[in-house]
């Protein structure tokens, strides 16, 4: 339970930061946008209970939706 616990707080995290790199833009960001993703990806597996929060697949289409449109991000993403 503490580890679940442990991983679902960790995962929101990661979704603070690649919205935030997402929403200004910063190309330079993009690298660790991706490399926050591709935890959430990872992380996903470990959380059962997301507390009222998107599940991750949820999520990622909200990404998706919002910023879908950045192909010099999601065209490095292999997820």
């Amino acid at each position: 339970m503490e580890a679940e616990n442990r991983h679902f707080v960790t995962s929101l995290i990661y979704r603070s930061l690649l919205i935030s790199i997402l929403e200004r833009g910063y190309t330079k960001a993009f690298p660790h946008g991706i490399s926050c993703l591709e935890k959430l990806d990872k992380l996903a597996a470990s959380v059962a209970d997301w507390k009222g929060f998107n599940h991750h697949e949820a999520f990622k289409e909200q990404i998706i939706q919002a910023h879908g449109r950045k192909r010099s991000f999601w065209s490095k993403y292999v997820g």
